[in-house]
């Protein structure tokens, strides 16, 4: 339990300004695992348990059966359980949990960080970016975006494959290499720089518009992470059954990379949607407008006319 501004620990506080940054927090604003924490009367510390979905009281209100204090949840202070530990209490992204049990084996394995990471940027949209710490390095997130673009592809590229083999296998029957082989390697090293490439740029020019327009409290690294982490919801668009949705998950995409910049930035909405949305619109359609310009402007056509 972090201030969202400062990431102070709250633990024992009762709600009001956060001690180090000033920011006003209330304790139902705050998301827990049902049971691990205890909200403590303000007048008798007498302690009860969330039990809801999020971990927070039901109901919301009532009388201390200890003192007959009227208690509501958002003005109590949270204690953590011996099911938390307060200098570790951030619930890490799957993606980033490498941690080891008891054994020395790894809690999570490659895939199911993978997958976990996905459901989460799913199921919890741009708030699941709260479980990545400051000092997490950008370089995770490209290793996860690396991992989203290969995994897409595998996918998209059967029914790709299946579509165009009888075309490929005309031309492989010539010249294997040159018919084959070599297309299918271009094709898939220039998918894959395109899909590096379009974040890389989006990145830069997003935390660029965040410095025009005001001040962020983190360097880039923090606002890739924003922009790459929510490319998870995009797998979604290459299962069969989404297949018509797809226009619609990338445009969710897009909104919560605009969400998670919020939140690691701590800017307001509209510096972070004309952070993510500008630079998406302008790489997407842009480059593409001015690469078919410049074949009408230079193309065969021209030259050998």
């Amino acid at each position: 339990m972090r201030c969202p501004a400062c990431e102070y620990p709250l633990w024992n506080l009762a709600p009001g300004p956060c001690p180090e940054c000033g920011r006003a927090f209330r304790s139902d604003e705050f998301e827990f695992e049902p049971g691990s924490v205890a909200f403590l009367c303000a007048s008798c510390d007498q302690e009860y348990f969330g039990t809801d979905s999020k971990g927070l009281l039901l109901p919301r209100s009532f009388v201390c059966v200890a003192c007959g204090a009227a208690c509501e949840c958002g003005t109590m202070a949270v204690a953590p359980t011996d099911r938390i530990d307060p200098l570790a209490d951030r619930r890490l992204l799957p993606w980033l949990d490498r941690g080891v049990d008891s054994d020395g084996r790894p809690r999570r394995g490659f895939f199911n960080r993978f997958f976990a990471t996905v459901w989460w940027m799913t199921a919890r949209g741009w708030k699941a970016v709260d479980g990545i710490p400051r000092e997490a390095s950008a370089g995770a997130a490209w290793t996860f975006l690396l991992v989203v673009v290969l995994a897409s592809s595998l996918v998209a590229l059967v029914p790709i494959g299946l579509f165009m083999a009888p075309l490929f296998a005309t031309y492989a029957r010539a010249n294997p290499i040159t018919g084959l082989v070599l297309p299918l390697a271009i094709g898939a090293a220039a998918y894959l720089a395109w899909c590096l490439l379009m974040p890389l740029v989006t990145s830069l020019l997003a935390h660029g518009l965040l410095l025009v327009t005001g001040r962020c409290r983190d360097g880039l690294g923090r606002t890739m992470q924003g922009v790459l982490y929510p490319s998870a919801v995009t797998l979604w668009a290459v299962v069969p059954l989404c297949w018509p949705l797809s226009i619609g998950v990338h445009l969710w995409s897009a909104v919560l990379a605009c969400g998670a910049v919020k939140r690691l930035q701590q800017v307001s909405w509209w510096r972070a949607c004309l952070a993510v949305v500008f630079p998406t619109l302008m790489v997407s359609f842009g480059v593409p407008l001015m690469f078919f310009l410049g074949l009408a402007q230079f193309g065969p056509g021209r030259v050998l006319g």
